[in-house]
């Protein structure tokens, strides 16, 4: 940090040595040398500060010139007295105050406008510089209409004719970086402040939202413009239903059928977790699944779709004794509900006549 800062003062130090050198020997052959001074400001008319402003020309006697200035903390930027000259005006921003009625990059330049232009500076001259932008909301929105936070926006760099001051044709450009992009509140709104010209525009979903990037192109602004974005319905969670609730008797297989659909119709996975591992390890949208304690269980239906988004859906399976007077090591559950409560009365009457009828073939033998 200190070898930083001392290079910083280093370099301060050679530019005021050399801009003195240049002002001395200036002002011997122009002794009078104006002052080109003024305020940066951003869309909302607000100062900007910290932003590089150059002139770059030569004087009436063909001696090059290029001298520097630096917004103060008002926006204000002074270039010492220079001599009487055509210069070319470049403003170089990269670092706009958080907040401010800017993108975070802009370049304008009189040396990129076709036919090229030069400022004139024979007498001092106060020049007030309005970044050219537009306000653009970008509204992200998910497929049901709800706002989208947190999503990125950002767009591309296209060079465009400016009007940053009376007298001044620049050409420039305004963007948002990728690196560097707008992100929407909990409205769903992002700002943008764009220079009036054709954008793409790109929107990012958080991760969490399991939603497609997206993108406009050929975003026209030519004054205050609204966007809206609604992220891809591709990859929305698929829906789920595992069936049920399913009868079974202990140690005979049952047969479990599950469903489930995709809302932009891609292809669906499903898997059951049947012992409560989580691992969703039987494949298939149908399934034998054999109960080895009476009782209740749940079993777990999981859906996925081609973009690895699932949904899971739970089923109850009621299993009954097999008559044969043992649960194989399961105990019914207590809080069995009305419905299960005479469910099981019924299936221990119809075990214990399976049973009669077993023992009865097994006396005729």
């Amino acid at each position: 940090m200190i070898k930083s800062i001392q290079r910083v003062v280093l370099v301060a130090a050679i530019l005021l040595s050399v801009a003195s050198s240049v002002g001395s020997a200036s002002a011997d052959i122009f002794p009078s040398q104006p002052v080109l001074s003024g305020r940066l400001l951003d869309g909302a008319g607000s100062p900007i500060s910290g932003q590089t402003l150059a002139l770059t020309g030569s004087n009436a006697v063909g001696q090059s010139v290029q001298v520097f200035a630096l917004t103060a903390s008002d926006g204000s930027y002074s270039f010492a007295p220079v001599p009487p000259g055509n210069y070319t005006f470049d403003l170089d921003g990269s670092n706009p105050p958080q907040g401010s009625a800017a993108p975070p990059r802009f370049i304008f330049s009189q040396s990129n406008t076709s036919p090229r232009s030069f400022l004139d500076l024979q007498t001092s001259r106060t020049l007030d510089l309005r970044l050219p932008v537009q306000q653009v909301t970008v509204h992200v929105q998910d497929a049901t209409g709800a706002p989208l936070a947190d999503a990125k926006v950002w767009t591309d760099s296209p060079t465009a004719p400016a009007n940053l001051a009376v007298g001044l044709t620049i050409g420039g450009y305004t963007s948002y970086p990728q690196d560097q992009p707008a992100t929407t509140a909990a409205s769903g709104d992002a700002t943008l402040w764009l220079n009036p010209t054709s954008y793409t525009v790109y929107v990012l979903p958080p991760t969490s939202a399991g939603l497609s990037p997206a993108r406009q192109d050929n975003v026209q602004v030519t004054g205050p413009t609204y966007l809206l974005f609604a992220a891809p319905a591709m990859n929305e969670p698929p829906t789920a239903n595992a069936g049920g609730p399913y009868p079974a008797i202990v140690n005979t297989p049952i047969r479990l059928t599950g469903s489930g659909s995709d809302a932009a119709g891609a292809v669906l996975t499903f898997g059951w977790d049947l012992d409560g591992s989580k691992s969703f390890a039987t494949r298939g949208q149908s399934v034998l699944f054999t109960p080895t304690s009476v009782g209740r269980t749940t079993v777990v239906l999981r859906v996925c779709n081609d973009a690895g988004i699932c949904t899971t859906s739970e089923a109850l399976v009621s299993v009954l004794d097999d008559g044969t007077g043992g649960t194989r090591g399961g105990t019914p559950n207590p809080a069995a509900t009305p419905e299960l409560d005479s469910l099981l009365r019924f299936g221990s009457g119809l075990s214990a006549l399976v049973g009669t009828l077993r023992r009865f073939r097994r006396s005729r033998r």
